[in-house]
């Protein structure tokens, strides 16, 4: 169970540390750079799968269920505050709210939609009791979530954000892995083969048919990587710089949704590097992405002091961020 809880940590530190270099990079970088390509193809479904891996507990009553979903709700206060801040302190529309970026914010309002999904998938499985229709009731949302991305251009393809829908894909996967015990498959070396061979595929052709298959065995190989390192312990990732390295890294896992929010207000107070700096960059790829990953990691530990001072206040972090402790 620890070791479970740590590799999810480590994956929502990669996530989130791609997040940020991807934003850092974002409107100077071309769309065609292989850089921000593999970046996302792999930070955002890595959110999805890990929340897929944390709701994969069966729920087998209504009264568990309402709970849990309770629980889910306070994802939107943070959703809300932030976004009326940017409205009535920064200035920005209020249109915002219609389209699917939503300040920034889109990643809590499509969870929480994700979240909303799942309960009433299993509403209907706690009434129905068909325990053989269980795997198409948990498929099925994710098809159709799939097909809503042709709308995502409507007044309702905004406001409940169509366009991002089919990450609904992930979060599934990581229900459907957990709650079947597929851990043992993706485990497998030949299996691991074969995902690095469609990730490759689908990375380099760009064939849409295999977005989400691609995405999807990126991140099952970020999964089985960080298993396999946490098999052993003595492993030296885990040791390097005295295990200082490693606290900081969970530092970051578990101050993710900080992090998520925070870092959007330090990028936009120009804590970039000067333009003139990445016309160098670009002729040194290397460098380019090793002064980029540096740059991430300190807004990244930024965000992480002003989440524990914030924290100290238990109003700020129950109405503000939605977080009990």
């Amino acid at each position: 169970m620890e070791n479970r809880i740590l590799c999810l940590d480590y994956m929502k530190a990669l996530a989130i540390f791609f997040v940020v270099l991807g934003h850092l990079i974002d409107g100077v970088d071309s769309e065609t750079n292989p850089f921000r390509i593999f970046i996302y193809s792999l930070h955002m479904p890595l959110f999805f799968i890990v929340s897929g891996f944390l709701s994969s507990k069966k729920i087998t009553s209504v009264g568990n269920l309402g709970k849990w979903y309770l629980r889910k709700m306070r994802l939107l206060i943070p959703f809300f505050v932030f976004s009326v801040g940017d409205v009535l302190i920064l200035g920005s529309s209020w249109d915002a709210f219609l389209g699917w970026n939503k300040y920034g914010l889109w990643f809590l309002w499509t969870l929480f939609l994700f979240d909303t999904i799942y309960a009433i998938t299993q509403l209907v499985l706690i009434i129905n009791k068909n325990k053989k229709l269980e795997l198409i009731g948990l498929i099925a949302p994710a098809l159709v979530c799939i097909v809503l991305r042709r709308y995502d251009d409507t007044l309702l393809g905004g406001i409940f954000n169509f366009m991002q829908l089919y990450n609904y894909s992930f979060f599934i996967l990581g229900v459907i892995v957990v709650r079947y015990g597929l851990q043992k498959y993706i485990l497998d070396e030949r299996i691991q083969f074969l995902m690095l061979l469609m990730y490759i595929v689908g990375l380099t052709t760009g064939i849409a048919a295999l977005n989400i298959p691609m995405k999807a065995c990126g991140i099952l190989l970020v999964y089985a990587f960080f298993e396999t390192i946490l098999a052993s312990r003595n492993s030296s990732l885990l040791q390097f710089g005295g295990g200082k390295i490693n606290n900081l890294i969970l530092s970051f896992g578990q101050h993710t949704l900080y992090i998520y929010i925070l870092h959007f207000y330090l990028i936009r107070g120009n804590l970039s590097l000067p333009v003139s700096a990445h016309v160098i960059l670009f002729s040194a790829p290397f460098y380019y992405l090793a002064i980029y990953s540096v740059f991430s990691i300190v807004i990244m530990w930024i965000c992480v002091q002003v989440a524990e001072f914030l924290n100290t206040n238990k109003y700020i972090r129950m109405y503000v961020f939605g977080s009990r402790k």
